[in-house]
Parts: structure tokens; C-alpha cells; sequence
């Protein structure tokens, strides 16, 4: 999870157009739709795997691909703040 993470963020920074398509919850064009359903296979396994331990549901991931992409956007740490996530998403239930 750590790699896709971090690769969606590399690309945004290349492409910040990326993050304001990702933040749809319909894609808007062809083009969109056949790399969306290329990111969601890829996406729904490692979510599967993350769901069978925990509370989250489908849009979350890419949804907090978005979050991470602003919070870098206003100055922060990308791995610092993928390292956060990761924390969280893998901590074990209260």
C-alpha cells in the first residue's frame, strides 16, 4: 500500500489535474474511465486485504490519496504524512 501510495502522490505533484479527477466520485471522461477502472482493480486488492482486518470502505483510499496530496501541496512531508496513514490504517482495533 505504501508503493501505491507514494506513487500516486509522485504523480500528482507531476500531474496535480490527477487529484482533482481522483476527487470525483463519477469519472467526467473516456479517458478517465478506462485508467479508473485500471486504478480501482489494483486498488480493491489491496483493499480487500485492508477491509478483512478493519472499518474501510471502498472510496476511502482514494479519497485519502487526495487528502495527502493537498496536505503536501501546503508544505508537508509526503512520507511523513503516508507514514501517519499507514499507522493508522494498520494499527489494530481498539
Amino acid at each position: 500500500m505504501h508503493t501505491l501510495l507514494r506513487a500516486g502522490l509522485d504523480r500528482m505533484t507531476v500531474d496535480p489535474g490527477l487529484a482533482e479527477v481522483l476527487a470525483l466520485d463519477e469519472p467526467i471522461c473516456p479517458e478517465t474511465i478506462g485508467l479508473g477502472l485500471q486504478l480501482g482493480a489494483a486498488t480493491r486488492q489491496l483493499m480487500d486485504r485492508a477491509r478483512a482486518g478493519g472499518d474501510i470502505e471502498p472510496g476511502d483510499l482514494r479519497r485519502l490519496l487526495v487528502d495527502l496530496h493537498v496536505a503536501m501541496r501546503l508544505g508537508g512531508d509526503p512520507q511523513r504524512y503516508i507514514d501517519i496513514l499507514l499507522a493508522g490504517l494498520l494499527a489494530p482495533a481498539p
